[in-house]
């Protein structure tokens, strides 16, 4: 394994961050892009499975779900989306990023082509029976799609139900949405193996592509993704960097508190010298 490989691998992360810098990044965005940008996986792991899906809905922004200023007429979307928006802020888009007002972007997706495992955690979500944070429910919204705007998905309209999210909703819960009939369903369908980051026995994901595209019947805009997600174990070369990263990385820590120590102690050693002279 070459050494600068796996080093640069690992910096991965902070470019991530740092391309994001000075923007309106939502405070409870915590995703990192944990895979190369060619999608293959990380440095320093075995790939023991692999899964890639794709996706279809449509991509909003959100002053065209509204009616327009001055309008006579009310939108057939004002209510979910005010019902959606009224339970908790914005969780940002495909990075994190709040725009602010009539720029957010929202997805809205036919509720039947949504995966079942995705389906069966919003719905515990709703039902309060979630094992963790009760509060994450709020992610996605379960909605009728509005018989006004009947037709213009595939068909459907009326009682048929739709699903409401910001992008970055997502996230929360990738390996659900490409795991099942997979290789490795248990595992993927399993959300505590799921890690934000590449370690030994864990599943990674990240939406490897979006792509939106305008449709010639107005305001609405096609997407479509994918997301890619691994199961991953650490190989033992990248143990023993990581290992090294993690000993460098507390080295210079205790270096740092030194650092501070001596500074106080000089610090009040001065003032002391101070006062002798008064």
């Amino acid at each position: 394994m070459r050494p600068t490989s796996l080093a640069l691998s690992l910096l991965l992360p902070a470019f991530a961050a740092a391309k994001h810098h000075g923007s309106n990044v939502v405070s409870s965005f915590k995703w990192q892009r944990p895979l190369p940008y060619d999608n293959s996986a990380p440095l320093g792991m075995n790939s023991l499975c692999e899964v890639s899906r794709t996706f279809r809905g449509e991509q909003h922004k959100l002053r065209d779900l509204q009616a327009s200023p001055g309008s006579t007429t009310t939108s057939p979307w004002e209510g979910p989306v005010q019902t959606y928006l009224g339970w908790h802020p914005y969780v940002g888009s495909w990075d994190g990023v709040d725009e602010g007002g009539d720029e957010r972007d929202l997805i809205i997706m036919d509720y039947a082509s949504v995966p079942l495992a995705v389906r069966e955690w919003v719905e515990d979500q709703h039902a309060g029976r979630g094992k963790n944070d009760q509060s994450r429910w709020w992610l996605y919204g379960v909605f009728n799609r509005p018989k006004k705007d009947f037709g213009k998905a595939g068909g459907l309209g009326g009682d048929h139900k739709i699903l409401l999210f910001a992008p970055a909703a997502l996230y929360e819960i990738l390996p659900l949405w490409v795991g099942e009939d997979s290789d490795c369903e248990i595992v993927m369908l399993d959300l505590s193996k799921y890690s934000a980051f590449p370690r030994d026995n864990s599943v990674i994901a990240w939406p490897v592509e979006h792509e939106v595209r305008e449709t010639k019947r107005g305001k609405r805009q096609d997407l479509s993704f994918t997301i890619k997600a691994f199961y991953v174990t650490e190989t033992d070369d990248g143990k023993a960097w990581r290992e090294m990263w993690e000993k460098l990385h507390i080295q210079n820590q205790r270096q740092a508190r030194k650092e501070q120590r001596d500074q106080r102690k000089a610090a009040r050693e001065t003032v002391g010298r101070g006062k002798d002279e008064l």
